[in-house]
Protein backbone atom coordinates (compact mmCIF):
# COMPACT_ATOMS: atom_id res chain seq x y z
CA UNK A 1 0.00 0.00 0.00
CA UNK A 2 1.46 3.50 -0.85
CA UNK A 3 2.15 6.36 1.39
CA UNK A 4 -0.70 8.67 -0.32
CA UNK A 5 -3.34 6.00 -0.35
CA UNK A 6 -2.83 5.65 3.63
CA UNK A 7 -3.53 9.86 3.45
CA UNK A 8 -6.64 9.66 2.60
CA UNK A 9 -7.61 12.32 5.86
CA UNK A 10 -6.97 15.93 6.79
CA UNK A 11 -6.44 18.09 9.73
CA UNK A 12 -6.61 22.24 9.72
CA UNK A 13 -3.98 24.29 11.01
CA UNK A 14 -5.32 27.25 12.69
CA UNK A 15 -2.37 29.21 12.36
CA UNK A 16 -1.62 28.57 9.10
CA UNK A 17 -5.12 28.48 7.92
CA UNK A 18 -4.61 25.56 5.65
CA UNK A 19 -5.25 21.72 5.61
CA UNK A 20 -2.60 19.17 5.79
CA UNK A 21 -2.76 15.39 4.76
CA UNK A 22 -2.28 13.53 7.63
CA UNK A 23 -2.37 9.27 7.83
CA UNK A 24 -5.81 7.86 9.10
CA UNK A 25 -4.06 6.56 12.20
CA UNK A 26 -2.88 10.24 13.13
CA UNK A 27 -6.33 11.64 12.03
CA UNK A 28 -8.00 8.93 14.60
CA UNK A 29 -5.82 9.84 17.31
CA UNK A 30 -5.88 13.99 16.69
CA UNK A 31 -9.59 13.20 16.42
CA UNK A 32 -10.17 11.14 20.28
CA UNK A 33 -7.58 14.53 21.52
CA UNK A 34 -9.69 17.43 20.54
CA UNK A 35 -13.13 15.90 21.47
CA UNK A 36 -11.78 14.91 24.78
CA UNK A 37 -10.79 18.28 25.17
CA UNK A 38 -13.89 20.30 23.78
CA UNK A 39 -15.86 17.93 26.48
CA UNK A 40 -13.83 19.01 29.13
CA UNK A 41 -14.08 22.66 28.46
CA UNK A 42 -17.60 22.00 27.62
CA UNK A 43 -17.82 20.23 31.35
CA UNK A 44 -15.97 23.69 32.43
CA UNK A 45 -18.87 26.25 31.01
CA UNK A 46 -15.65 27.66 29.14
CA UNK A 47 -16.29 26.55 25.37
CA UNK A 48 -19.55 26.83 22.50
CA UNK A 49 -17.37 25.07 20.09
CA UNK A 50 -20.48 24.00 17.93
CA UNK A 51 -19.96 20.24 16.72
CA UNK A 52 -19.66 21.00 13.52
CA UNK A 53 -16.73 23.14 13.70
CA UNK A 54 -14.79 20.88 16.01
CA UNK A 55 -12.05 20.89 13.07
CA UNK A 56 -11.19 24.68 14.40
CA UNK A 57 -10.21 23.63 17.60
CA UNK A 58 -6.48 23.54 18.57
CA UNK A 59 -6.52 23.48 22.15
CA UNK A 60 -5.93 27.50 22.58
CA UNK A 61 -8.97 28.43 24.86
CA UNK A 62 -7.55 32.22 25.02
CA UNK A 63 -7.64 32.43 21.38
CA UNK A 64 -10.82 30.97 20.32
CA UNK A 65 -13.90 32.59 18.73
CA UNK A 66 -16.25 30.34 20.78
CA UNK A 67 -14.71 30.70 24.47
CA UNK A 68 -17.28 31.41 27.19
CA UNK A 69 -15.15 32.51 29.61
CA UNK A 70 -17.16 31.90 32.66
CA UNK A 71 -13.72 30.10 34.12
CA UNK A 72 -11.80 33.04 34.56
CA UNK A 73 -12.24 34.57 38.56
CA UNK A 74 -10.97 38.06 39.35
CA UNK A 75 -9.66 38.14 43.12
CA UNK A 76 -11.70 40.93 43.33
CA UNK A 77 -15.27 39.55 42.30
CA UNK A 78 -17.97 38.63 45.04
CA UNK A 79 -17.41 34.87 46.07
CA UNK A 80 -21.62 34.61 46.48
CA UNK A 81 -23.51 33.68 49.09
CA UNK A 82 -25.87 36.00 50.87
CA UNK A 83 -23.42 39.00 51.21
CA UNK A 84 -21.22 40.37 48.28
CA UNK A 85 -19.12 41.95 50.76
CA UNK A 86 -16.57 38.70 50.60
CA UNK A 87 -14.12 38.78 47.49
CA UNK A 88 -11.61 35.71 46.59
CA UNK A 89 -8.97 37.30 47.43
CA UNK A 90 -10.19 37.88 50.97
CA UNK A 91 -10.56 33.99 51.47
CA UNK A 92 -6.53 33.31 50.53
CA UNK A 93 -4.82 32.41 53.79
CA UNK A 94 -2.29 34.95 54.57
CA UNK A 95 1.34 33.22 55.16
CA UNK A 96 3.10 35.76 56.40
CA UNK A 97 4.74 36.32 59.47
CA UNK A 98 3.16 38.12 62.55
CA UNK A 99 4.42 41.30 63.98
CA UNK A 100 5.43 39.75 67.15
CA UNK A 101 7.49 37.29 65.25
CA UNK A 102 8.95 39.60 63.36
CA UNK A 103 10.15 42.23 66.33
CA UNK A 104 11.18 38.86 68.40
CA UNK A 105 13.46 37.53 65.36
CA UNK A 106 14.36 41.25 65.33
CA UNK A 107 15.48 41.41 68.80
CA UNK A 108 17.05 38.27 68.33
CA UNK A 109 19.03 39.17 65.55
CA UNK A 110 20.00 43.18 67.42
CA UNK A 111 21.15 41.01 70.73
CA UNK A 112 23.24 38.45 68.75
CA UNK A 113 25.77 41.16 66.91
CA UNK A 114 25.96 42.33 70.75
CA UNK A 115 27.24 39.45 72.08
CA UNK A 116 29.28 39.10 69.03
CA UNK A 117 30.56 42.32 69.98
CA UNK A 118 31.36 40.81 73.69
CA UNK A 119 33.40 37.72 72.95
CA UNK A 120 36.97 37.09 71.31
CA UNK A 121 37.21 39.25 68.34
CA UNK A 122 38.92 35.83 66.22
CA UNK A 123 36.10 33.56 67.70
CA UNK A 124 33.43 36.28 66.50
CA UNK A 125 35.19 36.53 62.74
CA UNK A 126 35.21 32.78 62.61
CA UNK A 127 31.22 32.84 63.47
CA UNK A 128 30.85 35.95 60.83
CA UNK A 129 32.03 33.63 58.02
CA UNK A 130 30.53 30.15 59.29
CA UNK A 131 27.44 32.20 59.15
CA UNK A 132 28.32 33.53 55.78
CA UNK A 133 28.71 29.52 54.53
CA UNK A 134 31.96 29.42 54.29
CA UNK A 135 33.57 26.06 55.29
CA UNK A 136 35.94 25.74 58.04
CA UNK A 137 38.85 24.78 55.92
CA UNK A 138 38.13 28.55 53.77
CA UNK A 139 37.82 30.36 57.13
CA UNK A 140 41.43 28.16 58.09
CA UNK A 141 42.78 29.95 54.89
CA UNK A 142 41.00 33.14 55.03
CA UNK A 143 42.36 34.10 58.84
CA UNK A 144 45.83 32.35 58.43
CA UNK A 145 45.18 29.65 61.13
CA UNK A 146 47.03 26.01 60.30
CA UNK A 147 44.92 23.37 61.54
CA UNK A 148 40.89 23.51 60.15
CA UNK A 149 40.31 21.69 63.76
CA UNK A 150 41.86 24.67 65.28
CA UNK A 151 38.67 26.66 63.37
CA UNK A 152 36.09 24.15 64.50
CA UNK A 153 37.46 23.91 68.39
CA UNK A 154 37.07 28.50 68.31
CA UNK A 155 33.77 28.25 66.81
CA UNK A 156 32.18 25.08 69.11
CA UNK A 157 33.90 27.74 72.28
CA UNK A 158 32.30 31.19 70.43
CA UNK A 159 28.55 29.43 70.47
CA UNK A 160 28.76 27.61 74.27
CA UNK A 161 29.63 31.90 74.71
CA UNK A 162 27.30 33.10 72.72
CA UNK A 163 24.51 30.40 74.12
CA UNK A 164 25.40 31.72 77.75
CA UNK A 165 25.23 35.68 76.77
CA UNK A 166 21.73 34.71 74.89
CA UNK A 167 20.34 32.02 77.53
CA UNK A 168 17.68 34.28 78.12
CA UNK A 169 16.54 34.98 74.99
CA UNK A 170 16.92 31.11 73.65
Amino acid sequence: MSNQANQSKAIYLKTLKQWVPVTDEYYDQHRREIDAYIHRMRSHKCCRCPKNKWWLCDTDCWTCEFRCGSESASLDGPVGGDTEDITLGDTIADDSEDILSVLADQELLARLFEALDQIDPTRSKICKLWAGGMTERDIAKTLGIKRQSTVNYQRNKALQELRELLKDLI
